[in-house]
């Protein structure tokens, strides 16, 4: 082989060499990450696992309690202004002031 190409293998195998060291080094970064968010997953799970047996009730069972309340309320003021819309027809006012004289504002 000549000069030239001596050095040219020369060259390639630094820059294969280069490669492999920033491969390696990225590698060990990755898994460093790689550690640290495990370490991490396992302190929010214990954190969970320590923070729902505090919880009073099940989410679900919450959520069906709080639609059911809703129901409720929701029948309560239908009824409610049926009948402030009747007194309102008896009187012969509007049902805007009907409501206003039990303090009821236009935006409730």
């Amino acid at each position: 082989m000549d000069m030239n190409m001596q050095e040219s293998e020369m060259e390639k195998d630094k820059c294969v060499s280069e490669i492999i060291q920033n491969g390696t080094n990225k590698r060990l970064t990755l898994e460093k990450s790689l550690t640290t968010l495990q370490s991490q997953l396992e302190s929010s799970q214990s954190e969970l696992n320590s923070i729902l047996p505090k919880l009073q009730n099940d989410p679900t069972v919450t959520v069906k309690r709080h639609i059911h309340l809703l129901h409720t309320y929701n029948d309560i003021k239908d009824i409610a202004l049926g009948l402030m819309t009747l007194l309102a027809e008896s009187r012969g006012e509007r049902l805007v002031d009907v409501q206003k004289s039990f303090g009821i504002a236009e935006a409730d």
